[in-house]
């Protein structure tokens, strides 16, 4: 991630995801989470994504895995780096497997 390059990041979340992307030089784009749920889905990535955008961070929050397989191929379909935050969901699977698995790397925390 370089400079004015966007990241796709959830808007609830510590704010040191977001503080992350800006050492890099890159610009957060905040997406909001999905109707009734604790994670932005596949549609609020999307409607938030523009030419610019290189990388998506996606938060598994209170233990509650995202939708990380649409979020995966979404990533996969654009030639996206997609970072994985699973601090809040340590042993939370997704369809048998373990989150921060799916994407091409994951952290258990950003600060």
């Amino acid at each position: 991630i370089g400079p004015g390059d966007q990241v796709l990041v959830p808007s609830v979340t510590m704010v040191a995801v977001s503080n992350a992307v800006i050492f890099c030089g890159g610009v957060p784009v905040f997406c909001d989470n999905e109707k009734g749920g604790l994670n932005p889905g596949v549609a609020e990535y999307k409607a938030k994504a523009t030419p610019k955008t290189k990388c998506l961070i996606t938060c598994h929050t209170y233990g509650v895995g995202a939708d990380i397989v649409g979020i995966a191929e979404l990533c996969k379909t654009n030639g996206w780096i997609l970072i994985e935050d699973i601090c809040e969901a340590i042993g939370t699977k997704v369809g048998g497997q373990l989150v921060g698995t799916f994407g091409d790397m994951a952290c258990a925390s950003m600060y």
